[in-house]
């Protein structure tokens, strides 16, 4: 941006100092109160503006009599106002671009306080017109720059939303308080008043404007406005209008008639002749010419004649013909000012939101039509409840739902150059409309009141006759402005292209997934994480057709890795064994070698020459042909770094577990799952190769089981959920409306307690970093039907279980400190980074201290890969008092926007500098080596609250389980085996149970109670991951703590499900240095490994902890329990 065309900014002083030249060229600095006032300057200087647009309604009849108006000439009385006031809005935006906003508005409001004193000193008819036409052009100027004015105050998106709704509500509400002031002041003192009034208030504003208001202009540069185009418009519009309201008593064919009509049109032709060659046109006509543009306007300014008759006519109805007062008049258009302001800022939105812009706006001209055709027939002796009200209403109710519309079509294909001349046009247009309306009205009415006054009816009879052929007249320009809504205006979203080359033209064919197999299941598995393939494995392998539903595609998990123990390999090795039994090795799976595909060979067997190096599909396609997924735990380490009696101590422990059995157990027998928790963990393996494992042996069966012809006893369904309805939160009445029906819910209760599932395909799109589902286009909805016995399983925040009434309720944990039990939850920042952890687990547990002194344990651990040296998955935890926060760390401004790039940049710059001095301690690597380490993940936060909940069973037929039902601790993988051997296998149970006898009612409860008992015992295995010391003076420390947790989840929070597949890269080395031996003193002190520790307390260590004379204590479950037998022999 050079310096001639960088915006620009008037030096100012703040609080008596200059403002330095760095800040020249952007928004004077101003605090949030004094944007507020100066925001409410403009608004109410706004308001003022359109106040006096509709004030003089009511007083019209008074004015008449007072200054003796003519009837043709009353119109005048508004349009000197209307003409200027349009006719110059683009020529003041422009002007306010080149000297600056402020002194075009204070310039347009002097000039409107100064009109407005001589219009209530005027004394007749012509120095009123005179002085409300310039009254007009000080509101144009004042209007057209106020809106930029707030912008440039608040240029902050939220910020701009709240200014925006109330400088809307200003333009919205200004109708009703325009009627009621002028019907106030006029009964009360006199019609002068209403421009009397405007004195005080606007030298208030211009005051305050003064002070709080900035010069912001675009540019220093010399430019050009379109003074002569300005001239030409606004005289070519007052001679136009003049002929027509003359015509009435001149008559049309008279030599004057002729005479002003062809001035008029001259100085038309010129305008638009100008407008075709001047470098700086005030309406480009190549706008016209862009779609939609300038037959919007057209349509706009025939359909605008009616709103401003029906004010016009009516008042006067109202007050010559049924006799009321001028408050009275004022209070009766209050309801029609009220329906517009909140058709216009309520419901017209919604209708967009939900139906194209077109389809807006052709009933609401409908709508106008019908209530003008209403006024159209209203008797000398009217009603106002029966013949006015309900006229006046549809006529509010139809323009306060056109004019979004208009706006959204005329702006749709808007470009950054052009879309203020597009907005400016269309106030233009309004404002023209609304003035040649009134032009046209007056006259008709007056010339039938003169002759029906003439054939010798009485005054109410005649006036009646006029205003109603005068309404008939405004119906008709309306009925014509829907004609070209309907035959001319093009919807506001375009096609792509012309129908007749476009491939993709006409309606789109539905495209239907094939549903064999998919009705009616006996075990219907809703998403298809680990708990539910292992569930459908089980209940395959027991003779059930089983489907599974996914909202995802292929699984993949970030290179996270789990640890589980023997009892999943004999799992694998029964479920194979009865898949032999049941369906004959013939119909069985194979891999593409031909060989049968057996689940727990895949994942390990004793003696493969490639080991556990191989990736799932590079296995099971025989790439690797000699190996398998799963690889040994070679060695643990459990890392005890917590103080001891105020000093820093280290133990370490390591030992090599026993190596599994040389032949998997398929005996079958249910794996007690509290016994599980607490034993040591054989293998390791990536979490990723282990679901894909599961997913190509469904896939393969169900493609086979097609392929044959048989029905199928697997069906996958991947990119589905449960549908969802789609009312968007859109009220009863709006649907109806609208014609949008609300979509049935996915999951359908029977009177029997079971619930069928209806499901749909969604599209998958990432929005700013967060994924957002939506209906596939061309899909539909497949139902299918009760399943015997479906599985909630979906991750730890499952929307199905919450819409099929789970409650859960927070785990808690008893630190011993008085304050009884407390919610059990941490937070942890994970990462993937090329450590070489090989075959070896790593536990840590560590003390940090706050500024008080305070000590906070957090916990480590590290797992990896034989032969994968670039996957060290490393996860760290979080002591409650970082926050990471980038403004408390003077990184930015504490004004900075969360969603800034600049904001995020520095909290993940936090985030990466605690990550690699924690993950240092635990692998003992040097910092500057880790730092420039590949990171294939780099380091994300997560936030874990333990919880569980009340009951699994959610229908006669349906149980939620997996991490849907309850999750604890993240550090080991005492949640994974809890799920594929606790819950899936319960689901086997179940089926042993139907084949038994066992009514279905008692076999889905002990199901239930099954799952609910496994994540007990999994819940209790972590309660101790989640303790902390005892701290003194807990209760104003932990209010400060629990800020601190609430504000580090709240700066960028992180969806498991989504952000976890998401690959955030740190290019750097891939180094061949692996986990260090941690045999050394502590981090922080002198110390002998496992002895007492020497060197500085607590306030000069940077890793400081505890007290206590457990050297173990935290250290339990599920660190300590599933090592425990290597701790009680180890090194």
């Amino acid at each position: 941006m050079t310096a001639s065309n960088r915006p620009h900014t008037e030096p100012r002083v703040a609080n008596g100092v200059a403002v330095p030249d760095s800040h020249r060229g952007k928004l004077p600095l101003r605090s949030t109160r004094e944007r507020q006032i100066a925001l409410i300057v403009l608004c109410v200087g706004t308001l003022m503006t359109v106040v006096d647009s509709t004030a003089v309604y009511v007083a019209l009849p008074t004015m008449q009599t007072g200054l003796g108006i003519s009837q043709v000439d009353l119109a005048w009385v508004v349009n000197a106002y209307l003409i200027p006031f349009g006719g110059l809005l683009l020529f003041a935006g422009r002007l306010g671009d080149l000297i600056g906003a402020k002194r075009v508005f204070l310039g347009g409001l002097g000039l409107f306080v100064s009109a407005s004193v001589a219009c209530g000193l005027a004394n007749d008819p012509i120095a009123l017109f005179a002085a409300r036409f310039a009254q007009g052009a000080g509101g144009a100027f004042t209007t057209a720059v106020a809106l930029g004015m707030v912008v440039s105050l608040f240029p902050k998106e939220r910020d701009q939303v709240q200014a925006f709704a109330l400088y809307a509500f200003i333009g919205a509400s200004g109708a009703v308080l325009g009627q009621i002031a002028g019907a106030g002041l006029t009964s009360a003192f006199g019609w002068r008043w209403i421009f009397f009034v405007n004195v005080p208030i606007g030298l208030a504003v211009i005051g305050f404007a003064v002070r709080f208001t900035d010069n912001i202009r675009e540019s220093r540069e010399r430019a050009r406005v379109d003074q002569v185009g300005a001239l030409l418009l606004v005289g070519s519009l007052m001679l136009c209008i003049y002929t027509l309201t003359e015509a009435t008593d001149l008559g049309w064919s008279s030599l004057r008639t002729l005479a002003l009509a062809a001035g008029g049109l001259l100085l038309m032709v010129a305008f638009v002749g100008w407008q075709a060659r001047a470098r700086v046109a005030l309406i480009p006509l190549h706008l016209l010419r862009r779609r939609n543009v300038g037959w919007v306007n057209l349509v706009l300014l025939l359909m605008n004649i009616g709103p401003t008759g029906m004010f016009f006519l009516c008042a006067l109805y109202l007050q010559h013909v049924l006799g009321f007062t001028v408050l009275e008049v004022g209070m009766a258009f209050v309801p029609t000012a009220v329906v517009l302001a909140i058709t216009s800022l309520k419901l017209a939105p919604r209708l967009l939101r939900e139906v194209d812009a077109k389809t807006v706006l052709v009933p609401s001209i409908v709508s106008m039509i019908v209530g003008l055709a209403l006024f159209a027939r209203i008797p000398a002796d009217g009603n106002y409840l029966l013949d006015v009200l309900p006229a006046s209403l549809l006529i509010g109710l139809g323009a306060g739902t056109a004019g979004p519309p208009v706006l959204r079509i005329a702006l749709a294909e808007a470009t950054t150059r052009d879309r203020g001349l597009r907005s400016g046009l269309i106030n233009t247009t309004q404002q023209v409309g609304a003035a040649l309306g009134l032009a046209v009205l007056s006259p008709i009415a007056a010339s039938v009141t003169q002759q029906v006054l003439a054939d010798g009816a009485p005054m109410d009879s005649a006036l009646t006759d006029g205003y109603r052929t005068a309404f008939l007249a405004a119906a008709g320009a309306a009925a014509l402005a829907l004609t070209l809504a309907v035959i001319a205006v093009k919807p506001a979203v375009p096609r792509t292209g012309p129908a007749d080359i476009d491939p993709n033209a006409g309606q789109a064919a539905v495209r239907r997934r094939d549903p064999t197999g998919a009705d009616n299941p006996d075990f219907l598995a809703l998403g298809l994480g680990g708990t539910n393939m292992m569930a459908m494995l089980w209940s395959i392998a027991m003779g059930r057709r089983a489907v599974g539903v996914e909202l995802r595609g292929d699984p993949h998990q970030a290179l996270m890795h789990w640890n589980v123990n023997e009892n999943l390999r004999h799992s694998l090795a029964t479920i194979d064994r009865l898949m032999v039994e049941r369906y004959g090795r013939d119909r069985v799976p194979r891999r593409p070698n031909g060989e049968l595909f057996l689940l727990h060979e895949c994942f390990y067997y004793p003696g493969a020459a490639d080991g556990g190096e191989g990736r799932a599909d590079e296995v099971i396609d025989g790439w690797v042909s000699d190996g398998h997924i799963a690889a040994l735990v070679g060695a643990v380490d459990i890392v005890d770094d917590r103080w001891v009696d105020g000093m820093p101590n280290r133990s370490v422990t390591t030992r090599t577990p026993e190596p599994p059995a040389a032949s998997a157990d398929a005996s079958g027998a249910d794996p007690d799952l509290s016994k599980i928790l607490n034993e040591p963990f054989s293998f390791q393996i990536g979490a990723e190769d282990l679901l894909i494992l599961l997913r190509r042996y469904l896939e393969e069966m169900s493609r086979m089981d097609l392929a044959a012809g048989h029905l199928p006893r697997c069906r996958i369904f991947t990119y589905h959920r449960a549908v969802k309805p789609r009312d968007g939160g859109v009220p009863r009445w709006l649907r109806r409306l609208t014609g949008r029906q609300a979509e049935p819910d996915g999951f359908v209760r029977y009177p029997d307690g079971r619930v069928g599932v209806r499901i749909e395909a969604i599209r998958e799109l990432d929005e700013k970093g967060v994924y957002r589902r939506v209906r596939d286009p061309g899909t539909e909805v497949l139902d299918l039907g009760v399943p015997g016995l479906f599985m909630i399983a979906e991750g730890s925040d499952s929307d199905d279980a919450r819409r099929l009434g789970l409650v859960q309720d927070p785990l808690t944990v008893d630190n011993g400190d008085g304050r009884g039990p407390v919610i059990a939850q941490a937070d942890y920042v994970i990462g993937v980074i090329a450590v070489s952890v090989g075959d070896r687990f790593r536990l840590r547990m560590a003390s940090e201290f706050d500024d008080s002194g305070s000590e906070h344990w957090i916990r480590q651990a590290a797992a990896g890969h034989v032969g994968f040296i670039e996957e060290g998955w490393i996860i760290t935890e979080v002591p409650d008092f970082v926050t990471f926060d980038p403004a408390q760390a003077g990184m930015v401004s504490r004004l900075t926007k969360r969603d800034s790039a600049e904001y995020h940049a520095a909290y993940r710059y936090l985030l990466r500098e605690f990550y690699l001095d924690q993950i240092t301690q635990l692998t003992g690597i040097p910092r500057a080596m880790l730092a420039n380490t590949l990171a294939l993940h780099t380091p994300r936060m997560i936030s874990v609250v333990a919880k569980m909940g009340r009951d699994p069973l959610v229908a006669a037929n349906g149980v939620v389980a997996g991490d849907s039902f309850g999750n604890g601790s993240f550090l080991a993988s005492g949640g994974v085996q809890t799920g594929l051997l606790g819950h899936a296998s319960r689901v086997g149970r179940y089926w042993r149970n139907i084949d038994a006898g066992i009514p279905p009612g008692d076999a889905v409860r002990d199901l239930a109670d099954g799952i609910r008992a496994d994540t007990e015992a999994w819940l209790e295995v972590s309660r101790a991951d989640f303790a902390q010391p005892p701290r003194s003076g807990v209760a104003a420390r932990e209010n400060v703590l629990a800020a601190a947790r609430r504000r580090r989840r709240s700066i960028a929070p992180f969806t498991l499900r989504d952000d976890l597949n998401r690959l955030n890269v740190h290019p750097g080395r891939v180094p061949m240095l692996g986990l260090q031996p941690l045999e050394q003193p502590h981090p922080n002190g002198n110390g002998e490994t496992g002895g007492e520790a020497g060197g500085a307390g607590p306030e000069g260590a940077r890793c400081v902890g505890g007290s206590g004379s457990d050297p173990q204590r935290g250290l339990r479950q599920p660190l300590a329990a599933q090592v425990e037998a290597q701790r009680q022999s180890g090194t």
